[in-house]
């Protein structure tokens, strides 16, 4: 199926992008992706819809705001591109959107000979940080996190607050409400990631759970603001991977019972071959001279629109190593695993549990490790959060 859908995607990018111009490019890309996942979530809440019907539907079950439905129903012949999507769809039974999400994010796509097309590579998927968990080792650790609050929490719960500030496709979070709604306990979900197609699929599981009072934003909870500003426009910042734009601050929620999530393992730089082997031949951006001699002969569009994502890095990491609440993890080159830790760390309340997946180097490495050890090997009624090993 994943073939299918890169092969319709490419079919109306060709038709609709301007091949000269990188920013219309991984828009149409991120569009038709979008259009193709909306039509998804849709089928599954009614499987005998019409392509007149699909942002009805997700409208009525607010999977996504108006403002952004209205925006990309106005793509360019959507209703026919929805009308195929649906075909394809058709021919698959028990389709899981989230995994088909990943793997379908697993491909690049590139410009040669004049066209877009899909190949081997990662790098949007390295930007995103989007790798998938499998859906009970996020299950074991969300349960093994609710439990273990519960136990420390002797005192009558009425509301559990939890979140992951790094959702993607909601495996902690669906895994949070299930348990939840097992153990009859009322909970409010909370969740924040930079995709927009991630979080209208992680509102779409959580709709289907039922049950739970959730809450899930479009934006980049490590660039904190005390305002958001509007859907749409965050909207059409991630649409072109800009998602280190200041504009995709949120303001998060603080003061959670638990802190949940697989948090990108990446660093916070502009990595500029893989932004430009999506437009330009390999062979001629291979070494850091060629990338050099090609920037100076694109149009001034694509040169603006290159220029933009070195601000945005520069920017978003100057914003960070400000901010009191990444004090720990924010020397040095910025991994954002060692930053969401902290993040989460500051964000639960004085007895809440974190249950995160990250890497060892967070205690290996000196740089990150004494701190980290430090509140490990604190009593347990004053640490803010400590390690479970999760065997297998």
């Amino acid at each position: 199926m994943v073939v299918k859908l890169h092969n319709l995607v490419v079919k109306y990018m060709n038709k609709a992008i301007d091949i000269e111009e990188w920013e219309d490019i991984r828009k149409k890309y991120f569009e038709y992706s979008y259009l193709a996942f909306m039509t998804l979530c849709a089928h599954e809440l009614k499987t005998d819809c019409t392509a007149d019907e699909i942002d009805k539907i997700i409208g009525l079950n607010d999977i996504v705001e108006e403002s952004i439905l209205q925006y990309v129903m106005k793509i360019a012949d959507s209703y026919e591109f929805i009308s195929e999507i649906l075909s394809i769809i058709n021919d698959y039974e028990d389709i899981d959107i989230n995994c088909l999400y990943q793997n379908y994010i697993a491909a690049d796509f590139s410009v040669a000979g004049g066209e877009v097309k899909f190949e081997g590579g990662k790098d949007n998927r390295d930007i995103l940080g989007s790798y998938y968990t499998q859906e009970e080792f996020a299950y074991e650790i969300t349960q093994k996190a609710i439990e273990e609050f519960l136990d420390d929490n002797k005192e009558e719960i009425k509301e559990l607050k939890i979140a992951d500030y790094s959702c993607g496709g909601g495996a902690f979070l669906t895994a949070a409400c299930q348990i939840c709604n097992q153990k009859r306990i009322n909970a409010y979900i909370y969740g924040y990631d930079v995709d927009p197609i991630a979080v209208m699929i992680t509102r779409h599981r959580l709709h289907l759970e039922k049950g739970l009072k959730y809450k899930i934003v479009l934006g980049n909870p490590l660039l904190i603001k005390k305002n958001d500003i509007e859907p749409l426009e965050k909207f059409k910042r991630a649409e072109i991977g800009r998602f280190y734009s200041l504009e995709m601050g949120v303001a998060s929620q603080d003061n959670v019972m638990i802190a949940l999530g697989n948090p990108p393992w990446e660093k916070i730089r502009f990595e500029e071959k893989k932004f430009l082997m999506h437009y330009v031949d390999g062979q001629e951006i291979g070494t850091k001279e060629g990338r050099e001699k090609y920037i100076q002969k694109i149009s001034k569009s694509n040169k603006a629109f290159y220029h933009c994502f070195i601000s945005d890095y520069e920017k978003a990491k100057s914003l960070i190593k400000k901010e009191g609440c990444f004090y720990e993890s924010s020397c040095g080159e910025l991994n954002t695993y060692a930053i969401f830790t902290e993040f989460c760390r500051n964000r639960v309340c004085n007895r809440g549990v974190i249950g995160l997946i990250v890497k060892s180097s967070l205690i290996k490495i000196p740089v990150y490790s004494a701190c980290y050890i430090r509140a490990c090997h604190m009593p347990l009624k004053q640490r803010r959060f400590h390690y479970v090993p999760i065997h297998g």
